[in-house]
């Protein structure tokens, strides 16, 4: 008994000292603010007490904002929260270090409590040493740490994890105690209150319910106890099944239908059925409480208790409706009303995925119309019911009652599509499946299918969806992870794979032992800095995973029972989320964070392993026969030592990349958007990390209130636009038009109709059904005799023939020249004529035949009415406020042209006769409905027109300082927006152009990236505002992605420089410094804003003005641009690093044409002084011309001051120029360094992919990315070149004082890329083989023809060592025919 309460001491105060060991180390490395993805949200939502994004959080938010209320200013709200995580993540460790202590005492002594046998010191020290170096190691895993140091849900979703199997684990200490059962009921409210922070938890039930049987059953016979096991798992699913299938949802389903009664029969406020039906529902559960217990049933009232306690629990979730009914400014699915919040538990937004049963990928849906054979009736489709919807009670505001609707949430499919667990099922990443895992026969997988309702298709094979589920989904998106965590982890970029070498090329696991690596991650030598660097680039070298797998081993052998517990929640907490998750391909992150369950289940083992190396020396030293008290406690000593090692390299691995401290960039990201946002605007933005830091900044912080920020994806959600119509902080609401009636649960998608589909007028409704007769009924048979006198004939529809006219005619017109030539020679016998003349008469065969058939040309002539009537009004332009308003009424509108302009008119209203132009046209009246082609209901519709104008309010624009006073010539009358041939607009997209049409510019709205407006079709009139995008009525046609819209220079400098002014400056949360650790994600956010580039954009607006104090600023952007986001963190990227080349080249350039001038200028005043004509030629070459000048004037200089002339004046002219010639070295010499050192890191890649260069590696993915390198390079040589002339000393380097250490010789490079180009290059243009080196032919041809082919040694000019062997290869007949297909001869 001593012994053991020795050992509970020890064991408290080991575990406590665990505890602050993680803990310290994740305050040591936590992130000082908000970080990406949903860090930020959950800070802002905690911080107010908002909504967050289902299926929310609430517990966590409750404590969130507990710990927030410590923070001593706005600005420290993060670190609490963030420190919240910590402290909980410290907390799972200590319940983890309990748990495997607990376990190992198991195994020494399979008992309870006080029937525990004594412990010796040193099985204590094996234990208390197992249980440390378990749960360190997995404090510092790479997945558990990551979420220990931010403001996310997981680290205390793991620890409500550890806490109920540890709490387990006490229950069955103490399962023979009267009150034994208390540790249940506190593991059921513990699982009720986990629902409020993450429904992973739910997982460990199976792994409780193993414990309670293991320790409730004794073992009898085999099958007997099998069975049992067997009726306990099924019973754990059960109860699994019941909290998470009927409790959560059916708790508020059942509610909410309460509700509905209560609003719509009673006419009661909403909520009061729910607050009645709760009320009644725990008075119930007391009632049953008190029932079971007085009449003795034990079982019964636990399970009732338990059932109550995790309702209690889940009842965290009430803050979310009374919250919701606040409506604050991050209301996520507004779960202000009951059926909402159960929307928000089930996920609704997020759609459905099949897991049991369902179709593959590419299975042809059933139709969800069929035509109509009635061809008058208005209706051209009939709907079949033929899809997945779900219902919906919506809230009308408009009559307060609830209102039933139902929403599409899926196609059906016939029963022939479905299969058994379908692992590659969603469509839109069939691209990604046919790609990577589906063997592809003549464009389509090669399983062909047919069912009656839907013809035939094409899907892949049951054994590809087990190898994608193997591979893909088990492989890449579990045990990948898991090595990440005990093997090593290659780099933090996204996954990339080389799917036909079956390697990771980044993203992938390793281990630190070459032989091993090279069979899953490719060569591991020469491997370039972007990977050995990479902070997460790190080796355990099997160490962790071979300890867990020695402590798996162990306890299946001593105790097989704790095993299947510790093994039920690896598999439920991993392999089960596997299945359930269903993963698609190109998932936007990485998702290892969802199976730290697993992770954690397997520290376990790796803690237990402890235990079996120590037994294992024992057993040694027993065989030794040095067995004994001291040689015990040695061995123990020994084993904790050995193992310690374990947890000490995942510390000194991991801690660089998983340190935080001193990163503020997701603050400044989220800062400097709405920093650049125009007063009282209204920021639009797509994604997570151009959202989330925003609410952060503007919720937290206080920064910009007068701002709207609006997620323009998030606008499909009909709470989104209710949210948005609403004031938040200081920011009116967004003023859209369009009522809820319009857009909640309905017109997801907004048809585009043709005048012709919606006109109600006599020609219209005819030429409509005729034209449904002829696309659907009509069959047409052309029978003709060709040249050769055989008879001939063609089947098909009116779409079949009409485009053979099409195909006939092009190729009519594309010989007919060619013919008439070859006639007109009298060259009419060679080869070329004939197979032309035969391709030309049987067009011209059946053209003829075709247009002879006079029931085809009878209906081909009423398409052509039909197109010409609906074409000549379509051709005008329309204002979008009318597109609008013709979407929103239910009653016709009149449609009229006028002046070029389609007009909309309320029926009855005429366009007054003063108002009318020349080309006035009453059109006629338009129905307010069109058939929906989708399924086949009447639709909302927005009218097709050529364009949609926005006219402009020039004084609104102005006042709102959407644009300056300074700018207004500039502004145009209208804006002019088209549609792109759109059938059908997103909802989002007609919210938008609702936005659009209706804002008046009286409200700036801005960007923060340039592909939205793109997207929108208003990216021709952008302003750069710095780090967002301005949408102003000023033209600027969009050329590329790098130069978007006009810009402000002189606006812009201050704020890029860090000048404290009008605006704020921007900041790049402390990239620049050395200890900042930019992760893979940041940079990846650095690269899609052009944070970088932005520089070079205002610096490349200052060049071309172009005056010195311009191109002096020029130069400081430059430099400012690399020096706050330094190439070392935020990555090496062409588009990132080329424009900085060109840049200083530019401004060198510049400086040098001074430096030459003032030199010009000398010269002149001293041939005036010296009575000469001295000239000096140029010669094409800049540098040249200025040392020649330079040495000229230097004569004449020593000349004057021979005769005693007085040349101070022109003293003055040599020194500016020597001035400005030094100025142009430094910017010279700041663009070859930066060349020089793009090239290394790029020419380190081709080094690598080299590596690869045999028939049997060289993939299409490696060949692709060795061309991309290569070209890189090429191109960054040719700037230098071209601009600069320093193709020498940035190609090959100067071996004594090289402009970078270790630089790349260019020519070394080529030499060896020739060489695997030419031993890979087939001898036939036609073999499949030349598909993968096309690009690197086109390379080599790049290299000879644009890069100089001289290399000046030895005094000389001497060819460089590849030219020879390039002229050789390239001049093969191969070759040069590629060269030719792709237009490098011209």
């Amino acid at each position: 008994m001593q012994e053991m309460n020795r050992f509970k001491l020890w064991n408290n105060i080991t575990g406590w000292a665990v505890f602050f060991i993680a803990t310290i180390s994740y305050l040591m490395t936590m992130e000082p603010t908000t970080s990406l993805w949903d860090c930020s949200e959950f800070i802002a939502t905690s911080y107010k007490l908002e909504v967050g994004h289902p299926p929310g959080a609430p517990l966590f938010m409750m404590l969130a904002r507990l710990a927030s209320l410590l923070a001593p200013s706005p600005e420290s709200v993060p670190v609490m929260i963030n420190a919240m995580n910590c402290v909980a993540s410290g907390f799972c460790i200590l319940f983890l270090f309990w748990t495997i202590t607990h376990l190992a005492r198991r195994i020494t002594s399979y008992g309870a409590g006080d029937n525990a046998v004594e412990m010796p010191l040193s099985r204590m020290i094996l234990i208390l040493g197992a249980g440390a170096v378990g749960a360190l190691s997995y404090a510092y895993t790479d997945t558990f740490w990551f979420s220990a140091v931010e403001g996310e849900v997981y680290a205390m979703s793991s620890m409500f994890t550890a806490l109920v199997v540890w709490l387990m684990l006490k229950w069955e200490e103490n399962a023979d105690r009267p009150t034994a059962m208390r540790w249940i009921i506190l593991i059921a409210y513990l699982m009720g209150l986990s629902i409020g922070v993450h429904i992973l938890n739910l997982l460990t039930i199976p792994a409780l319910v193993m414990i309670w049987f293991f320790r409730r059953y004794e073992y009898r016979t085999v099958w007997d106890y099998v069975l049992k096991m067997g009726l306990a798992l099924i019973m754990s699913l059960v109860i699994l099944g019941t909290i998470n299938g009927l409790i959560i949802p059916y708790t508020v389903a059942l509610g909410a239908a309460f509700d509905t009664f209560a609003v719509n029969t009673l006419g009661l406020p909403v909520n009061v059925g729910m607050l009645v039906f709760l009320l009644l529902v725990f008075v119930g559960l007391a009632l049953l409480v008190l029932f079971t217990h007085r009449r003795g049933y034990r079982v019964l009232n636990a399970v009732v208790l338990s059932a109550t306690v995790i309702l209690i629990g889940f009842s965290s979730y009430a803050s979310v409706t009374i919250r919701a009914t606040a409506n604050p400014p991050m209301n996520s699915n507004n779960p202000s009303t009951p059926h909402m919040l159960l929307s928000l538990l089930n996920r609704d937004q997020y759609g459905n995925r099949p897991l049991l049963f369902g179709p593959y990928y590419s299975a042809k849906p059933l139709s969800m119309v069929v035509y109509n054979d009635d061809f008058n009736s208005d209706d051209e489709y009939i709907p079949t019911g033929d899809y997945e919807s779900k219902s919906v009670m919506w809230l009308n505001p408009e009559t307060g009652e609830y209102e039933e609707r139902e929403f599409f949430s899926g196609y059906s499919y016939p029963s022939e599509a479905n299969r058994f667990m379908p692992r590659m099922w969603f469509y839109s990443r069939s691209e990604n499946y046919e790609t990577d895992w589906i063997e592809m026969e003549n464009n389509h997988p090669t399983v062909l299918r047919e069912a009656d309702e839907v013809g035939t298709w094409y899907e892949h094979t049951a054994m590809e969806d087990i190898n994608y589920f193997l591979g893909y989904q088990m492989g890449d998106m579990f045990w990948r992870y898991f090595m990440w965590n005990f093997v090593g982890r290659q780099d933090d970029e996204q996954l990339q794979a080389d799917t036909e070498n079956r390697i990771y090329l980044h993203g992938g696991w390793i281990s630190g032992i070459d032989f091993i690596d090279e069979l899953y991650a490719g060569p591991q030598s020469a491997l370039p800095s972007d990977v050995k660097d990479n902070p997460a680039h790190n080796t355990y070298f099997f160490l962790p995973l071979l300890l867990g797998l020695l402590g798996l081993i162990y306890q299946l052998n001593t105790d097989w029972r704790n095993f299947f517990v510790v093994l039920l929640l690896f598999v439920m907490m991993g392999i089960a989320l596997v299945v359930y998750f269903n993963t698609a391909p190109n998932e936007p992150r990485e998702r290892d964070y969802v199976y730290a369950g697993a992770f954690y289940a397997f520290s376990i083992w790796l803690g237990l392993g402890v235990m079996a190396i120590g037994d294992l020396l024992d057993s040694l030293l027993s065989l030794c026969k040095l067995s004994g008290r001291k040689g015990a406690l040695t061995v123990s000593l020994v084993a904790v030592l050995m193992s310690v090692s374990v947890p000490v390299v995942l510390a000194s691995e991991n801690w660089d990349d998983h340190d935080r401290s001193g990163r503020y960039m997701a603050r400044d990201i989220g800062r400097n958007y709405l920093n650049t946002v125009p007063k009282n605007g209204i920021i639009i933005n797509f994604g997570d990390n151009d959202t989330f830091p925003l609410w952060y900044c503007q919720e937290v912080e206080g920064v910009r209130p007068d701002v709207r920020i609006m997620n323009s994806s998030y606008l499909g959600g009909e709470w989104y636009i209710d949210e948005m119509k609403l004031a938040a902080n200081e920011a009116d609401g967004v003023p859209f038009t369009i009522p809820s009636t319009k857009y909640s649960f309905v017109n997801d998608w907004a048809l585009i109709a043709d005048v012709i589909d919606v006109l109600d007028t006599d020609q219209a409704r005819r030429l409509r059904s005729e034209r449904r007769r002829i696309e659907h009924s009509e069959v047409y048979t052309i029978r003709y005799v060709d040249a050769a006198d055989r008879q001939q004939s063609i089947t098909g529809y009116y779409s079949d023939l009409s485009s053979k006219i099409s195909e006939t005619q092009e190729i009519i017109a594309k010989y007919q020249p060619f013919i008439e030539s070859c006639i007109a020679a009298g060259d009419t016998s060679s080869e070329d004529f004939y197979n032309a003349y035969a391709q030309y008469v049987m067009a011209y065969d059946l053209f003829d035949a075709i247009v002879a058939n006079e029931k085809f040309m009878a209906d081909y002539d009423i398409m052509e009415e039909y197109w010409t009537l609906n074409d000549r009004i379509s051709n005008a332009k329309l204002y979008l406020k009318d597109a609008i308003r013709l979407f929103v009424s239910d009653d016709p509108m009149t449609l009229v042209i006028n002046d070029g302009r389609m007009h909309l008119l309320p029926e009855g209203e005429v366009l007054p006769r003063d108002e009318r132009k020349d080309d006035y046209m009453m059109v006629g009246r338009l129905k307010p409905k069109v058939d929906s082609f989708f399924d086949g209901v009447d639709s909302d519709y927005i009218l097709r027109a050529s364009s949609y104008v926005i006219p402009v309010d020039r004084e609104a624009a102005i006042a709102s300082g959407i644009v300056s006073e300074s700018d207004a010539e500039r502004i145009v009358d209208e804006v002019v927006i088209n549609l792109d041939g759109k059938s059908v607009l997103t909802k989002d997209h007609l919210m938008m152009l609702d936005l659009f049409a209706h804002f008046d510019w009286k409200r700036p709205l801005s960007f923060t990236q340039a592909h939205i407006m793109k997207d929108y079709g208003i990216v021709d009139y952008a302003r750069f505002d710095g780090y967002s995008y301005t949408f102003v009525p000023i033209y600027t046609r969009y050329k590329s992605g790098t130069e978007v819209g006009i810009l402000d220079a002189d606006k812009l400098y201050p704020i890029f420089m860090g000048e404290q002014g009008e605006q704020e400056p921007l900041y790049y949360g402390n990239l620049a410094d050395e200890d900042t650790h930019v992760d893979y994600f940041y940079r990846f956010n650095t690269s899609a804003a052009r944070l970088r580039e932005n520089f070079t954009r205002v610096a490349t607006e200052y060049l071309r003005r172009g005056d010195s104090e311009d191109v002096e600023r020029a130069e400081a952007l430059l430099d400012r641009g690399l020096e706050v986001l330094p190439s070392t963190k935020v990555g090496y990227t062409h588009s990132n690093t080329q424009p900085y080349i060109r840049g200083y080249y530019t401004v060198a350039g510049y400086y040098l044409s001074h430096a030459t001038e003032e030199l010009l200028e000398a010269i002149g005043m001293f041939n005036t002084l010296l009575d000469m004509n001295v000239e000096v030629e140029y010669e094409g070459d800049d540098f040249l011309y200025f040392y020649n000048l330079s040495d000229k004037a230097a004569e004449l200089q020593s000349t004057a001051i021979y005769r005693g002339i007085d040349t101070s004046a022109v003293d003055s002219l040599l020194v500016r120029s020597d001035e400005y010639f030094a100025r142009a070295e430094e910017c010279y010499r700041k663009g070859d360094m930066l060349a020089a050192d793009y090239i290394k890191r790029r020419g380190e890649w081709v080094r690598y992919y080299l590596q690869f260069a045999t028939y049997e590696n060289f993939s299409f993915a490696i060949s692709d990315l060795l061309y991309n390198a290569m070209l890189d390079i090429i191109e960054t040589l040719d700037t230098s070149h071209i601009m600069a002339g320093s193709f020498d000393w940035v190609a090959n380097g100067d071996t004594e004082s090289p402009l970078v250490d270790e630089p790349v010789i260019f020519d070394d490079l080529v030499y060896d890329y020739l060489k695997a180009v030419k031993r890979l290059t087939p001898s036939s243009v036609d073999d499949p083989q030349m598909a993968l080196m096309e690009g690197h032919i086109c390379n080599l041809y790049e290299i000879y023809s644009m890069l100089p082919q001289t290399r000046y040694t030895g005094g000389i000019d001497q060819p460089a060592s590849y030219i020879e062997d390039a002229e050789e290869f390239l001049s093969d007949d191969t070759q040069y025919e590629i060269l030719e297909i792709y237009g490098k001869l011209k």
